[in-house]
This record gives structure tokens, sequence and C-alpha cells, in this order.
């Protein structure tokens, strides 16, 4: 049952809208509650919480693109993928301004 909950999105057989609201917000939040209880004070911990962090949405992208078409409405498919694109080619960006010596 679990290998099933986990990757069932990655093969594109779940809705949209679970993958969207239990895989991504319910997951995000939750990761965020983590890093928010467990606070990660060295340099070490914070690196391999925001490395976690990244494995997370680079996941969620991969079911979104996965799952797109699984909605009633066709278009909503197509700002999904068109959205993941951009969100993929803005991530080096981001992660740069993350990581920069300061």
């Amino acid at each position: 049952m679990w290998r099933q909950l986990v990757l069932s999105p990655f093969f594109g057989t779940t809705s949209l809208s679970k993958v969207f609201w239990f895989y991504g917000l319910g997951v995000s939040c939750s990761y965020t509650l983590l890093g928010a209880i467990l606070d990660p004070q060295s340099e070490t911990a914070r690196m391999g919480y925001a490395v976690g962090g990244l494995l997370i949405g680079i996941s969620w992208c991969v079911m979104l693109w996965r799952c797109a078409f699984n909605s009633p409405y066709p278009f909503l498919g197509r700002f999904v993928r068109t959205t993941v694109v951009f969100v993929l080619l803005a991530l080096p960006l981001v992660l740069y301004f993350a990581v920069r010596p300061r």
C-alpha cells in the first residue's frame, strides 16, 4: 500500500488535485514544519535541509508533469505543464542566489 501511495503519482495514475493538495502542499507544509521544529543550526544541517527541500520540489514537479492531464479540464493540464517548465527553468537562478557566498 505504501509503495503504491508513493509511486503512483510518478506513473501518472493519480488525480491532479490529489497530487497538488496532498503530495504538493501537504508534504511541503509538513517538511517546513519539521524544519521549524528541528531548527538546523549548523551549516551542514541547513544545507542538508535545503537539499531535501530541493528533492521534494523536483519530485513534485515530476508528479505534476506526469499527472497534469488527469483532470476534467484539458486547459488545466497545459497550464500545469507550462508552470512546471517555468519553475524548472528558474530553479538554477534561485539556487545561485540561495547558496552564493555573501
